[in-house]
This record gives C-alpha cells, sequence and structure tokens, in this order.
C-alpha cells in the first residue's frame, strides 16, 4: 500500500514536471502538425500533462486531480527530505483547487513521506526532486519534456 502511495505521489510529480514545459503556442504548433486535434483539446492536454491522443481516455474525476496536482506544484516545498504543501485550503481553492482535492493530495503528500521515511529505514537509497525547482524550469523553459 505505501510502495503504491509512492508510486502514485511519483506518477503526480512526473505529470506536474511536464506541465509548463513548453508554451501553449508550441504545445499546438508541435503537435498538431502530427494530428489533426482541435486547439482546446491540445490546451487542455498541456494543462494536465498526457499526450493529447490520451485525452479522451482519461476520466473527468483524473483530469481533474491532475490539473489540481499542477496547481499546486508551486506549493510543494522539499526541506530536509520531506516535502511540505506551503498552501492553506483556502488559498488553494483562490487558485482553482476544489477542497476535496486539496485533501486528497496532501494526503498523498503524507503518505509519500512515511513511504520514502519507511523506506530508508531499510536502507534503500532515496532520491527525492524538488518539486518547485523543476515546476519552474519548466515554467522558464529551462526543462523540454520532449
Amino acid at each position: 500500500m505505501k510502495t503504491q502511495s509512492l508510486f502514485r505521489f511519483g506518477f503526480m510529480i512526473v505529470g506536474l514536471y511536464a506541465l509548463s514545459a513548453c508554451s501553449n503556442k508550441d504545445v499546438v504548433e508541435n503537435i498538431s502538425s502530427k494530428e489533426n486535434f482541435t486547439e482546446s483539446e491540445l490546451l487542455e492536454a498541456k494543462e494536465i500533462a498526457v499526450p493529447v491522443s490520451e485525452l479522451k481516455n482519461l476520466s473527468e474525476e483524473i483530469k481533474a486531480k491532475r490539473a489540481a496536482s499542477a496547481k499546486l506544484s508551486e506549493y510543494i516545498e522539499l526541506k530536509d527530505s520531506v516535502y511540505y504543501l506551503q498552501i492553506s485550503e483556502d488559498e488553494a481553492s483562490l487558485i482553482g483547487v476544489p477542497a476535496h482535492l486539496y485533501h486528497e493530495i496532501s494526503k498523498e503528500i503524507e503518505e509519500a513521506n512515511k513511504a520514502v521515511t519507511e523506506a530508508r529505514n531499510r536502507g534503500e537509497v532515496i532520491v527525492l526532486i524538488d518539486i518547485q525547482e523543476t515546476a519552474k524550469a519548466y515554467k522558464d523553459g529551462k526543462i523540454d519534456i520532449e
């Protein structure tokens, strides 16, 4: 269970990094040259960090959670090998994160921290990624997901 939570958290993190890798214009130009998708589909896929071809396979619930995770990525701080969500529920609601998703993501962060601690106690080497730095690097165009 804890390992699954860590993997779910890792999947969430990967999605967050991919979100702001390039501008909306770049995404539309790069993808539209390969496939025929609407600009709306392209932008939605970018927002939730999935290939546009897989967009239709995702439930609205998963899309909403990925969008919330992306918004919260700027507020996940790594300090002393522990992730902290540095935004209140009220503040998160102001940036469009529903309360239930705020709590769900917050709980996943806690579970991931616990799984990391337990793995390290077993002697496993765990490398943690600074989510804030990576999200900022994507937004600044310093990291490309392609």
